[in-house]
């Protein structure tokens, strides 16, 4: 075996190390990363993959199936947090990659898989969000520009009756004590 020179090969030192890595590589899921992390070169860990030495192979791959979890978790996090306009793009490549039965297009499965169907759903509401909102403001554009202009001035008024009042409302309750303009 090759590890680093002056480095402890001891059966325990080795399983030590390699439950570091693991651990690091769960939540990171970078190789590079990791072994820049834990000071293990990138060699030991293809070579502790290729001989499956101390069962690493079993482990490894239990490693990149939490960390494909993880990330599908935060898709999830991050779809119930979706607005409209956010670009998902970059999550939804990780999760091809991670997950491909689950999340590519062509996958050798029979049926779509739900994070197709999911990703389906949530295209459709993007696009009648986003036809929603284009509609709402050229009707707001229309409902402007069809006003007269004493509808106009008028509506200016109202709003800069409204600022003044609220402004004097403030003014009013913070003189009765009360800060935040509540009231007693």
């Amino acid at each position: 075996m090759k590890e680093l020179a002056g480095m402890d090969r001891t059966e325990d030192s080795i399983k030590q190390r390699q439950r570091a890595w693991l651990g690091a590589y769960r939540v990171s899921g970078s190789v590079r990363t990791v072994c820049e992390q834990t000071g293990v070169p990138r060699s030991t860990v293809k070579s502790w993959d290729h001989r499956d030495l101390y069962g690493f192979k079993v482990v490894y791959r239990e490693a990149k199936e939490d960390f494909a979890d993880y990330i599908e978790e935060i898709a999830i996090q991050r779809v119930e947090q979706q607005k409209p306009g956010d670009n998902p793009v970059l999550l939804l490549a990780m999760l091809h990659a991670l997950k491909p039965d689950k999340y590519r297009r062509n996958s050798d499965r029979g049926d779509t898989g739900i994070g197709q169907e999911i990703m389906g759903e949530f295209k459709k509401y993007v696009k009648e969000t986003q036809k929603a909102e284009r509609e709402a403001e050229k009707k707001r554009n229309r409902s402007r520009d069809d006003r007269t202009d004493s509808e106009v001035d008028h509506d200016e008024a109202v709003e800069e009756a409204q600022r003044i009042l609220a402004s004097k409302r403030g003014d009013e309750s913070r003189e009765d004590g009360d800060p935040d303009g509540g009231g007693r």
